[in-house]
């Protein structure tokens, strides 16, 4: 029977009877919007997209049954709801409703959910699902319940759970699970054979996946509120799967497919063959390995970097290592300049028929919109929020998709400020989402000379981070300390050890100038490259031990009617200089 109308209310299962969000005067059913989140994500993970095989590939598992493991987790995100402590937030209840009360401490949804499984679920459901296959799956159902971007403590979790749920809610929830595991769990026995080094690395992918699905899932432009009517399994068929379909299907979420490489003049109309600089050349025609690699280009300044690294991209998508790229700069000013520059060549890194999008890091009046108009999630409709420590998908999602720092690394192409990229290896909210927009892109990094100690280090675990999630990088300096470019390659290769590469770390023996260097998995190539004429310099340097001397210098040149630049390192220094 899929139809539930005619059955009386008090015959429901009692899981029928939570809410999962709330206006000012409707709500959705709880399980209706978990199957809603558990459908996008099944969607997401689509053998035929590419996020969902090379997860696959990783874990050693097929990818239809990664699919159907995660999307059952992703069922099971929102347990937490199943809590007189959560169901009381919202006081305007219809009839069929468990009745709400105030005498609870309530602690976030996330943390319930958890504390729910651990405490109280995982021992009633072992007939279902085995002791053993309990402990397997937990690391997987933490992914889920830190939905919200945050880790959970087990601990606070099932400390949590004793103030804000009665046996009502504990038997509802045991229904519900029993229903899903009924009609969507997947046979368990892969789970034995999953590389806990391999997990842990894709976890962060999943866990960025689970924002995603509960962000996309929680929108009403799509999944509008019901309230009864539908039987779990009808809910999917008819409901839930064709609505995340329709949500996927926007440019935001289609598979863009990059232009085959020719020659430096597709993106440069401006660069022939006969024109380009010696470091242009060899962008054109080194050889792009298999796997991550990392490249790394000093030249002078003139030299055309910018064209060089947009030329190794190119190759890289087209040879299926890439589908975008994030470049980080220093400044929102060299941001600025880079976004003008790549605004006018990077349609050209994809084919005619896709419309990639391209995004700044902060506020600029060319930027392109297609991105979050094409999810439509900047002006949905917005659900009843919970409390202060509790906020609802959708305030979560408007908050960071608003913040075009944030939003820059889920674009096709991202323009922007290097921090957004370094907090994807720091504790903070949403880490997980930024790793997974950094997973299938180039990390091309300018002006890698500029970084203090700490902003190198950062880098250092960014460069590891990401070959480890097969990622491809490339760093661009005309000053790069030769220490830099070694612990730069170090990094990269401990990645690429840890994703079962055989690469050890290479030690630079070739310190010419120019260099172009190439880390992957099979070694390092190091290769000198003569400079652009027109942009060849030599600089005489003498120097003088002391103040005086240095005084003595500017004197003559001022009476020669030269100009003089004294630099100094301290503010204090630079007034006495001037005073002098």
């Amino acid at each position: 029977m899929d139809n539930i109308e005619t059955i009386l209310p008090t015959q429901l299962p009692l899981y029928y009877r939570y809410w999962g969000k709330s206006g000012q005067d409707k709500h959705h059913l709880l399980v209706y919007h978990s199957l809603d989140v558990a459908a996008v994500g099944y969607c997401l993970l689509d053998p035929n997209r590419q996020r969902g095989p090379s997860l696959a590939a990783r874990l050693g598992v097929c990818s239809s049954w990664l699919r159907d493991l995660f999307s059952f987790c992703l069922m099971l995100h929102d347990l937490g709801k199943f809590t007189h402590g959560f169901q009381s937030l919202w006081p305007n209840q219809a009839e069929n409703l468990i009745k709400p009360s105030a005498n609870y401490d309530y602690v976030r949804h996330d943390v319930l959910g958890m504390g729910l499984w651990t405490k109280v679920l995982k021992a009633k459901l072992t007939d279902l699902i085995g002791t053993e296959h309990c402990t397997l799956l937990m690391p997987w159902l933490s992914i889920v319940f830190a939905h919200h971007g945050q880790p959970i403590e087990p601990s606070k979790a099932r400390q949590s759970i004793r103030k804000n749920s009665e046996e009502l809610d504990e038997q509802a929830a045991e229904q519900f699970v029993r229903e899903i595991i009924k009609h969507w769990m997947p046979n368990l026995e892969p789970l034995n054979n999953i590389d806990a080094k391999a997990f842990k690395l894709a976890s962060w992918q999943l866990a960025g996946i689970a924002v995603i699905a509960d962000w996309l899932g929680s929108n009403q432009e799509y999944f509008n509120y019901h309230s009864c009517g539908y039987t779990l399994m009808d809910y999917w068929r008819r409901i839930a799967l064709p609505n995340a379909i329709s949500t996927l299907k926007n440019d935001a979420f289609v598979t863009k497919h990059p232009s085959v490489f020719n020659s430096i003049n597709d993106q440069f109309p401006f660069i022939t063959d006969a024109t380009a600089t010696p470091l242009q050349q060899y962008a054109q025609q080194q050889e792009i390995a298999t796997g991550p690699q990392l490249f790394i280009l000093e030249d002078v300044t003139g030299a055309g970097k910018t064209e060089a690294a947009m030329v190794l991209l190119h190759r890289l998508m087209a040879q299926g290592l890439a589908q975008g790229a994030y470049i980080g700069l220093p400044t929102m000013a060299t941001a600025n300049s880079m976004y003008q520059r790549l605004s006018r060549s990077y349609r050209k890194l994809y084919s005619d028929s896709d419309t990639p999008s391209l995004v700044l890091a902060h506020g600029a009046s060319q930027q392109t919109k297609a991105f979050t108009d094409s999810i439509a999630l900047q002006e949905q409709v917005a659900d009843r929020n919970y409390n202060q420590q509790d906020n609802t998908a959708t305030a979560y999602c408007n908050a960071w998709l608003t913040d075009n720092r944030k939003k820059a690394l889920l674009a096709d192409i991202g323009v922007g400020t290097i921090d957004q990229a370094l907090l994807s290896i720091l504790p903070a909210r949403h880490q997980s989402l930024r790793l997974l927009g950094l997973a299938n892109k180039v990390l091309v990094v300018d002006e890698v000379h500029a970084f203090d100690d700490y902003m190198k280090t950062l880098l250092e675990q960014a460069l590891k981070f990401h070959s480890a999630q097969g990622g491809s990088a490339i760093l661009l300096s005309a000053t790069l300390p030769r220490h830099y470019r070694q612990d730069f390659i170090t990094a990269f290769s401990k990645g690429l050890a840890d994703d079962n590469h055989s690469a050890t770390p290479h030690i630079c023996k070739n310190f010419e100038y120019p260099l172009a260097t190439q880390c992957f998995g099979q070694g390092v190539s190091e290769t000198h490259i003569e400079t652009k004429k027109s942009v060849k310099r030599r600089v005489i340097t003498k120097r003088i031990d002391s103040e005086a001397a240095a005084i003595k210098i500017i004197k003559s040149a001022v009476a020669d009617g030269k100009c003089v630049c004294w630099i100094r390192n301290t503010v204090d220094s630079a007034y006495a200089a001037y005073s002098q």
